[in-house]
């Protein structure tokens, strides 16, 4: 579970086997979530995150998070940026 105190819940769940992250985003009233692993430089689970490491795995889940309502595949096919109307 997460870790509360009274002004503030921890953005990570800790549990037996590392840390975790997990992100939902909502599109066109579809929601998607996807769950992150806390990494550290080497890709190896950390036990006891620091701020930098949370956030790092925050934004990583939010990017695949993202990808799974397939916005911003122009890029890995290698197009250039879409043209606004």
């Amino acid at each position: 579970g997460t870790e509360t105190t009274e002004e503030y819940e921890s953005p990570y769940c800790k549990t037996a086997s590392g840390c975790y992250v997990k992100v939902y985003v909502t599109c066109n009233n579809v929601t998607m979530e996807h769950t992150h692993p806390i990494l550290d430089n080497r890709n190896t689970s950390v036990a006891t995150p620091n701020s930098f490491q949370v956030n790092t795995s925050i934004m990583r889940c939010l990017t695949k998070c993202i990808s799974l309502h397939g916005l911003g595949l122009y890029i890995y096919a290698g197009e250039d940026l879409p043209e606004v109307d």
